[in-house]
């Protein structure tokens, strides 16, 4: 290694070389917080790891349930704390420490509301359109009863018990009756020949009555039923109407609750921040 002879080195460049050499770390307060002014490296460092306590609150709470979420905003809320509200999103933004009309803040204390969509709303909304057999459509209705508010279960578990017996049959006429529903003749194999017949009434549509979002409220959705007959087999589904708007009307009311809640004290918007 080659060493450096020092008597070589200019006399200004050496006074300076030992200074810096020499020079101690100078500490210097930020508002609260120490910083560290390093000659050596002309390096500047952050001490704020050695105070008692952080300057500023540095924080997000993540919840799906409305009144956790609310219960938060009224314990942290200072004089400019809002929320903010995307509707489309499904979700709901609390900013603690946001700015005020003619002062700015770090907007880093946030509280985060998700509204998210229940197991059976999903359930619902996924199948949706697809087509099942006599046997998978009756395990459908049968799996989801308690969610059905009209026709009464009886009637429903009815109409599954005839669908999941009568598999064996031949389905050669389905008819729309006065009274909304669909009426499907069939007649049963026999190996004598001509089987007995026999028919099936189905609602056209049925009302389910079931929370749309988690810790929402109930709401009653219309899901609209389909047949097609195919070969003598049937063949059905459903429509479920307009799961979009149930969404966006559940999340608003969430909406409306937390802003009822928190009163005049917290401002609370639709948008987003």
């Amino acid at each position: 290694m080659t060493e450096t002879n020092l008597e070589s080195i200019p006399s200004d460049f050496q006074a300076a070389f030992e200074a810096g050499r020499e020079s101690k770390p100078e500490i210097i307060k930020v508002g609260e917080c120490p910083i560290a002014i390093i000659p050596s490296n002309h390096h500047i460092e952050e001490l704020s790891n050695l105070m008692e306590r952080p300057t500023k609150t540095v924080s997000s709470f993540r919840s799906s349930n409305p009144d956790s979420f609310i219960a938060y905003i009224k314990k942290y809320r200072l004089e400019n704390t809002a929320v903010f509200c995307d509707i489309e999103e499904g979700s709901i933004r609390g900013i603690i420490d946001y700015h005020g009309p003619s002062t700015a803040d770090w907007c880093n204390h946030r509280a985060f509301l998700k509204c998210k969509k229940t197991p059976e709303f999903l359930s619902w909304e996924g199948d949706s359109e697809k087509v099942m057999s006599q046997t998978e459509f009756a395990e459908f209705i049968e799996d989801h009863l308690q969610d059905i508010v009209e026709p009464i279960g009886a009637q429903m578990l009815e109409i599954c018990t005839t669908l999941r017996c009568k598999t064996k049959v031949e389905f050669n006429q389905a008819t729309r009756l006065q009274d909304g529903n669909t009426q499907f003749l069939y007649s049963e194999e026999s190996e004598a020949g001509a089987g007995q017949r026999g028919e099936l009434r189905i609602p056209e549509s049925i009302k389910l009555g079931i929370q749309v979002i988690e810790g929402g409220e109930h709401y009653e959705l219309e899901a609209k039923f389909r047949y097609r007959i195919v070969s003598g087999s049937l063949k059905m589904w459903y429509k479920l109407m307009r799961p979009e708007r149930a969404y966006r009307d559940a999340v608003n009311d969430v909406y409306e609750y937390i802003r009822d809640e928190l009163g005049k004290e917290v401002l609370v918007l639709l948008g987003s921040p």
